[in-house]
């Protein structure tokens, strides 16, 4: 857990509290939104994007002629007469070879942006998609939490009423027995639930590439209330 945690070997693991649920979620399309923003996938292709259009330009650039002028002096001395001299070039780049070296060029260029664009829609689409799958598994944890929690005061009541009819002499021993199974199986599988949920939040935490308040919720310390939300 230490090593999980990055906490040195002689570190403390801490007050182990029971897991809670997190604040509502905001809504799915939210989510999409922050993580397109939050994913260091996309913004790798993002920037991929943005140096394959600066290729395209740079090779659409060589189409055009490159001029260059130059000015020089220069001073002799001990010359007999003139000793100062002035210097005066022109270089160019002429793009004689457009069919055979810039136009070939340019399209592997445009071929390299477009490639690139298509690479960073399928991974927002791929984003997307492990977005939305997380996020209807958290809800359906949630759910399932929830459920158990209004079902384990039902069962602690049966049981009240089963074991109140025994000592009365109403009821059979039994039934005690199947009171205090069925409630001890709600919260078993409550606490299943609540890891599910946590683990599903994670993955969900992943996917948008952000806090979405699991730590908070997890560390909260709070005691279960069956019967209200947490």
């Amino acid at each position: 857990l230490l090593a999980l945690l990055d906490r040195p070997p002689e570190g403390d693991i801490g007050v182990v509290s029971e897991p809670g649920l997190v604040a509502p979620l905001p809504p799915v399309r939210d989510l999409w939104e922050r993580a397109k923003t939050g994913r260091a996938e996309l913004a790798a292709a993002l920037a991929a994007i943005r140096a394959s259009e600066a290729r395209l330009r740079l090779a659409d650039a060589s189409r055009t002629p490159d001029i260059g002028v130059s000015v020089g002096d220069m001073h002799a001395f001990r010359a007999v007469g003139v000793s100062d001299f002035l210097f005066l070039g022109v270089q160019g780049n002429l793009p004689i070879f457009r069919q055979a070296k810039i136009d070939p060029q340019i399209r592997v260029a445009g071929a390299q942006l477009a490639a690139a664009r298509q690479d960073a829609h399928a991974m927002e689409n791929r984003v997307v998609a492990e977005v939305s799958d997380a996020y209807a598994e958290v809800l359906s944890e949630q759910r399932q939490v929830e459920l158990h929690h209004k079902l384990i005061p039902l069962a602690s009541q049966a049981l009240s009423s089963a074991s109140s009819g025994y000592a009365a002499g109403r009821g059979s021993f039994l039934m005690v027995l199947d009171s205090v199974r069925d409630l001890e199986m709600h919260e078993l599988d409550l606490a299943t639930h609540l890891a599910s949920y946590e683990q599903r939040l994670t993955d969900l935490e992943r996917a948008v590439g952000a806090d979405l308040g699991l730590l908070a919720a997890a560390e909260s310390g709070r005691e279960i209330d069956h019967g209200a939300l947490p």
